[in-house]
């Protein structure tokens, strides 16, 4: 919504106005935040996989001594 709104800034009113520039400030934060949300989503993805791993590998073992 932002970033469309700041498109339709920059064709209107260019690319250095005040209103776009206001609009990159509110964006920027936000793709920050995105970005630091990605990061924390691939780590717990990768906590998951690993703990998947292994449970997989304590079956087997526990499977072995049966």
């Amino acid at each position: 919504m932002l970033q469309t709104q700041y498109k339709n800034v920059v064709l209107e009113q260019a690319k250095n106005s005040t209103e776009a520039k206001s609009l990159v400030n509110q964006i920027k934060p936000l793709n920050s935040d995105i970005k630091d949300n990605k990061d924390k989503l691939n780590a717990a993805g990768k906590t998951t996989a690993r703990l998947g791993d292994e449970m997989d590998s304590t079956k087997v073992s526990t499977y072995e001594l049966s």
